[in-house]
């Protein structure tokens, strides 16, 4: 029994054991190794409150977040915004270089019927340069040039010849001058050895070619030498025996004429017994002598409108005589405009040369295409082209100081028309 009495309290011992083991709830609180502080834990029912997550809605207020639109502004993309690198234009920007001025003192020569060369002066920064003859044109691009020949032009035409100078930067402003081609010409033949001495007349240099012949439609047999050219021959000794003009150039032109060619009505009212127009070369022994008695006038063409002046004049025999020095009408009339009579006859002739004087207002265009001279009968610079309309700056007897593109120089008076206070 002892040793079933220690058996039992064994086994009651073991018993208690694993009945102590059964006491394991508590060990259930053994979360007490967690637990113990898990009593703080056991507070997760805070956790449970958790519900302040629920107050998560702070979280959607993550639309701060969607506030990074400023990001968004963040063209820091500008980076990509290699503004920087655009920034290489800089080269590029290197701003272009401004528009030239346009061309200055321009100028023509070599004026045919068919062509004309313009000249100018170049532009600072210029470097090229566009050409045109007239607006409606199209412009020529030329290179850093400072002259242009226009060709295939019509004769006796006015044009508007244009330059302007250009770079990268753009075109100048348009610089322009007009300028006529010649007509068609033929050379004049005359006879230099009546040329009197104290003036070399080779002014005249061409005269207008005559009308050209319209062509039969059947072939003519023996072509017409009509290309050969002609010598000019005075008219003065074509009048008719009424009147007598002495004294003439082989250039001198002389024809009849009526009321109708003199015009103004004073004059006629006079009554016209005769009237005689000279014109071109007038030499300085030209007389002239009407066949009948009267006293006489002259209508100069220098004035423009023209009008009566008295013309001294002697009687020879029967007939009314004066020597005149200029181009213009000589009428011979009734009655006297003006108080005087006749003076007495000239022993010897000599024209009245006008002293030297300068001209304002004064302009004269050219009968043809004339000498141009360094001084009154002087040294020839150039030819002037028949028809241009020059300003006239100085009168010196039978000449006019005229500016030509500039160039100033010396042209007959006996071949142009005078124009204003000349």
């Amino acid at each position: 029994r002892a040793k079933n009495g220690s058996g039992v309290s064994a086994a009651v011992s073991v018993a208690a054991r694993t009945l102590a083991p059964t006491a394991t709830p508590p060990p259930t609180a053994t979360p007490t190794p967690v637990p113990p502080g898990t009593s703080t834990p056991t507070a997760t029912p805070t956790p449970t409150a958790t519900p302040t997550p629920t107050a998560t809605p702070t979280p959607t207020a993550t639309p701060t977040p969607t506030a990074t639109p400023t990001p968004t502004a963040t063209p820091t993309l500008v980076p990509p915004g290699t503004s920087t690198p655009t920034a290489t234009p800089t080269p590029t920007a290197t701003p272009p270089p401004p528009a030239p001025a346009a061309p200055t003192d321009l100028s023509t020569s070599g004026i045919t019927q068919t062509a004309i060369t313009l000249s100018w002066t170049k532009s600072t920064g210029a470097t090229a340069y566009k050409v045109r003859k007239d607006s409606g044109d199209n412009w020529t691009t030329l290179g850093d040039v400072a002259t242009y020949q226009f060709t295939g032009l019509a004769a006796d035409n006015p044009y508007t010849l244009q330059v302007l100078a250009s770079n990268a930067g753009g075109d100048s402003a348009t610089a322009s001058i007009s300028a006529r081609t010649l007509v068609n010409t033929q050379v004049v033949i005359t006879p230099t050895a009546t040329i009197s001495q104290d003036r070399t007349r080779d002014d005249l240099v061409v005269a207008p070619a005559p009308p050209r012949k319209r062509k039969p439609k059947t072939p003519a047999p023996t072509p017409t030498p009509t290309a050969t050219p002609t010598p000019i021959f005075s008219t003065c000794e074509l009048l008719p025996p009424s009147m007598r003009v002495t004294g003439y150039h082989p250039v001198t032109q002389c024809r009849q004429v009526d009321h109708r060619g003199v015009g103004i009505w004073e004059v006629i009212n006079a009554g016209i017994i005769d009237a005689v127009d000279v014109w071109a070369y007038i030499p300085h022994n030209l007389e002239i002598c009407f066949r009948n008695r009267g006293s006489l006038v002259i209508l100069a063409a220098e004035n423009v409108p023209r009008f009566a002046e008295p013309l001294p004049y002697y009687l020879r025999g029967d007939m009314t005589c004066a020597m005149l020095n200029r181009a213009g009408t000589v009428v011979l009339l009734h009655r006297t405009l003006f108080p005087g009579g006749a003076v007495a006859a000239p022993v010897t002739p000599s024209p009245t040369i006008p002293a030297r004087r300068l001209l304002q207002n004064c302009m004269v265009t050219l009968q043809y295409a004339l000498n141009f001279r360094d001084a009154p009968a002087g040294n020839i610079m150039d030819v002037l082209p028949a028809f241009a309309r020059l300003t006239a700056l100085e009168r010196n007897a039978g000449w006019f100081k005229v500016d030509y593109h500039g160039r100033r120089g010396w042209v007959s008076a006996d071949f142009v028309t005078p124009d204003g206070a000349c």
